[in-house]
């Protein structure tokens, strides 16, 4: 089930960035975003309505806290960082790359100091040839 959700997260991220880059630069983005996060309010209502009992939801909706508003707060940005960035010349083929490895690189520390996660020898040795895989997709520029 998780190479499912793997490949499922592959194939949206690669349709994400296709259509971000395809919106038109005519609307604004906080426009844009809002249309967005509609559609994905009445779909997620629409799967929990077929998918998830009336009790469960009723669990789900006292257990909301302030993480899912700084959640919101948070896509906000990522939206309008994306957008904004294809829209100033961003690529397709190099802009996910270079937003994942750094994120890849600042959640290291955060995921060791917060979560207590450790990290192989083989994993430091891993994030490396993608920071110099970074460094060559940076150096094309």
């Amino acid at each position: 089930m998780m190479y499912l959700m793997i490949g499922l997260v592959i194939v949206c991220s690669c349709a994400y960035s296709a259509i971000q880059k395809s919106v038109p630069q005519r609307i604004d983005p906080f426009v844009a975003l809002s249309v967005t996060y509609f559609t994905a309010a009445l779909l997620c209502t629409i799967l929990a309505a077929v998918f998830t009992g009336k009790e469960e939801i009723s669990h789900s909706i006292r257990e909301i806290s302030w993480y899912n508003v700084a959640l919101g707060i948070v896509l906000v940005g990522i939206e309008v960082g994306n957008m904004l960035a294809y829209r100033n010349g961003g690529q397709v083929s190099s802009l996910f790359l270079v937003n994942t490895v750094g994120i890849m690189l600042l959640l290291v520390p955060i995921s060791i100091v917060l979560f207590k996660e450790t990290i192989t020898g083989r994993g430091i040795i891993g994030r490396l040839i993608c920071l110099v895989g970074l460094l060559l997709v940076m150096w094309d520029r």
